[in-house]
């Protein structure tokens, strides 16, 4: 946003005041997740008829309507109500489809108020649990045929929102799958999804035996897992009568995303974090007939596939900020120009401008939303019996009866069984940001180092590689580490590289190009004569190269200086991301970052370069 532009049409802005009061009440509207907070509550403590009532009640926003549909549809699964949750279910997928791509003008808005003012699309792994949940539905309904239709839209949707073929990250939908195909005759594709369950968990019980039927069955050949593997596991009579029972087991409370204030460089970000609902029984026993029959067993948890969702989410969260905060500036800027204007008119346009810029604040908070309606795990249970009727009952971990019910049960097709489990008085937890895994192993390495150099304190080798250590790790004030290493005999030309690195770094450009000079460092020693003085041919026959680890970061952050001082800022601001995501972490690198970009452009900053640049930092910052 130029000023000059608002300054030459300063009437342009006659309609900001009302449109501010819009966007107030726009931000002080309830959140989808405080409308259906009673029906989630209702749905866990098991009182699901209310919690259907209360769905019903919520009136969605044309942004959460995908949520509402889902949120439906899990309600009345839970309910028994399998055709009714269907029908919501079948409406959540075409509404998920026609959701992408997302809109660029939704993009946006979101950028510059709220993250929950796009339409709500859901995570991919949301977007898989939709036609299986559906698949559940067929399958409680006794509709295999139509529980089969579902499982190859697993397969379709899998496909479409992962980007490769074999099937969901998600043993329980794929060994479901399974199941299904089993029971509608279609023994090796049975097979094929057995196979695919092993590999990803080799310990899960039952697919042994399932590979070693169906490869005899299909008379296809099929390698077996081994014999030390969970995949044996199984209930008693394992396959050898003709009626069975699944038992489909629906444990615990989806984490939830909540939004947390997280300060990295010169930006102050609402950054998505997850919280957790631990406690609860994930697996139960079965009695059959009141005989223990054995136990059900957890194939799916979906925190997993919540902390990958969390990651993107982060990343999205700080590339809308780093624009935000830049457009935020402008609208500052011009503010308080058109502010000092004799007109009037100019005059309130200007104090909109600012009080624009100060709402956008208010305003700012990550998105929250998620499909707060379905379980942490879920799991099964097969157990085969003569076909006749039986007494079922279900005990979760810990001695609470969940269900009892008598099922008919047929030759040669399962009869399925939802068990629901929950337990009482949970409350959430936060899950604790971790640190950087590369930043974490370099404060492993230095603690190692460490402990060698209580054994050899004057071990000049060990200094100066403790000293790298903690660069690596963010840490720069290494001088003294890196000097001494030098007199007790260590390598000179790494310990006066180190030295450069840690000074350029820090900022003393000057300390750094001495000890460039000092330790032959020729290439660093042009840099930094350019970043200092601003003499020399631009980067001086630096070619930066995308390789991991410190010294080859450290040349990005050396090209970064340059067209610093060069006053190319979004060039810079894109070395310096580029230097970050590397291996070169720290407080210092992550200021020179938000600095240059800050410094940019504004053309800059909204474009597409500018928005990459910034996507690059976030993928270094939460990886």
């Amino acid at each position: 946003m130029r000023t000059a532009s608002l300054r030459e049409n300063p009437r342009s802005f006659g309609l900001v005041p009302a449109f501010l009061i819009a966007m107030s009440l726009c931000s002080c509207a309830s959140t989808y997740n405080s409308k259906a907070g009673a029906a989630h509550a209702a749905l866990f403590r098991g009182d699901y008829d209310k919690a259907a009532e209360l769905i019903d009640k919520v009136e969605p926003s044309s942004r959460d309507r995908l949520l509402h549909l889902m949120d439906r549809g899990m309600i009345l699964h839970a309910a028994g109500r399998f055709d009714e949750s269907n029908r919501a279910l079948a409406e959540a997928e075409e509404l998920s489809n026609a959701y992408e791509p997302k809109s660029i003008s939704r993009e946006t808005s979101a950028t510059l108020w709220s993250e929950e003012a796009v339409n709500y699309s859901g995570d991919r792994h949301e977007k898989v649990l939709i036609p299986v949940i559906r698949m559940l539905n067929y399958i409680l309904l006794d509709q295999w045929d139509e529980a089969l239709v579902e499982v190859r839209r697993i397969e379709n949707v899998s496909e479409r929102v992962y980007g490769k073929s074999g099937g969901p990250p998600n043993a329980f939908a794929t060994y479901l799958s399974a199941v299904v195909w089993e029971a509608m005759g279609h023994i090796g594709d049975a097979l094929i999804d057995y196979r695919r369950t092993g590999k990803l968990d080799k310990d899960l019980p039952y697919y042994g035996l399932d590979l070693k039927y169906s490869a005899s069955r299909s008379g296809l050949a099929s390698a077996l897992p081994s014999s030390e593997s969970g995949a044996w596991k199984a209930s008693e009579n394992y396959r050898r009568q003709k009626g069975e029972i699944v038992v489909i087991v629906e444990a615990g409370r989806s984490p939830e995303y909540v939004s947390e204030s997280v300060t990295t460089g010169l930006v102050s970000v609402q950054l998505p974090t997850v919280v957790a609902w631990p406690g609860g029984a994930r697996d139960a026993k079965v009695f059959i007939d009141d005989v223990e029959a054995g136990s059900t067993h957890s194939f799916y948890g979906i925190g997993g596939d919540i902390l990958e969702a969390l990651a993107e989410r982060q990343k999205r969260s700080f590339v809308r900020k780093a624009v935000k905060s830049a457009l935020q500036t402008g609208l500052y800027v011009a503010g308080a120009e058109l502010a000092k204007e004799d007109e009037v008119e100019a005059q309130i346009a200007g104090i909109a401008l600012i009080f624009l810029g100060i709402s956008m604040s208010a305003a700012e908070k990550a998105d929250e939303r998620s499909w707060r309606s379905l379980p942490s795990d879920f799991g099964v249970g097969r157990f085969f019996v003569k076909p006749g009727k039986h007494d079922v009952r279900i005990v979760a971990e810990g001695g609470e009866v969940v269900t009892e019910l008598s099922v008919d049960v047929p030759s040669g097709q399962p009869r399925a069984i939802l068990a629901r489990l929950y337990g009482s008085g949970l409350r959430r937890e936060k899950i604790e940001r971790a640190e950087p895994r590369e930043t974490a192993e370099a404060r492993k390495r230095a603690a190692k180092i460490e402990g060698e150099l209580a054994a050899a304190p004057g071990d000049g080798r060990l200094l100066i590689d403790l000293a790298y250590a903690r660069m690596e790790s963010g840490d720069f004030a290494v001088d003294g580490l890196l000097t001494r290493g030098m007199k007790a005999g260590g390598d000179k030309y790494r310990a006066t590289q180190g030295l450069v690195i840690s000074n350029a770094v820090r900022g003393d450009l000057g300390a750094a190009r001495s000890w460039a000079e000092k330790g032959g460092h020729a290439k660093y020693a042009r840099c930094l004569s350019i970043a200092g003085m601003g003499k020399g041919k631009e980067n001086s026959g630096l070619a930066p190269v995308k390789e991991k680890g410190l010294v080859p970061a450290f040349d990005w952050f050396l090209a970064g200086l340059v067209r610093e001082k060069k006053r190319e800022y979004g060039k810079a601001s894109s070395d310096f991301a580029a230097a970050y995501r590397l291996g070169l972490r720290g407080e210092e690198v992550e200021k020179k970052v938000m600095q240059s970009f800050r410094k940019a452009d504004e053309s800059f900053k909204g474009s597409e370069e500018g928005r990459a640049v910034m996507e690059e930092f976030a993928e270094g910052l939460i990886q």
